[in-house]
């Protein structure tokens, strides 16, 4: 659609753009409401179901998720931090180095 710049002539332009900017205005408030209606029957849909064990039952997130804590020594710290170098940043991530056990160190 073409936006007419000069609104001294041609009248038939004028009134073809006015009449698609309406049109457009009551698209968008139509695509408004639907989305509302989803938005709402998803609210409603979400409080019916949100106690319902369903299909496969409620899962706790301990189930899902296995936490391993690990005790870093000090000398695996040290090698952590020294791999990471002097340019090191607290926002950015850490180099990682090989965690083995206590005897890769040699005297």
């Amino acid at each position: 659609m073409k936006t007419p710049t000069r609104f001294e002539t041609h009248e038939d332009e004028l009134l073809s753009f006015m009449q698609s900017c309406w049109q457009l205005a009551q698209l968008l408030n139509d695509t408004i409401d639907a989305i509302q209606h989803l938005e709402q029957s998803h609210k409603e849909k979400k409080r019916s179901l949100r106690y319902q064990c369903g299909e496969h039952g409620v899962q706790k997130l301990s189930l899902l998720v296995v936490p391993r804590i690990m005790k870093i020594t000090e000398k695996v710290h040290t090698k952590f931090v020294s791999s990471d170098g002097p340019g090191s940043s607290p926002l950015g991530p850490p180099a990682r180095p090989s965690f083995g056990s206590d005897d890769d160190e040699s005297p």
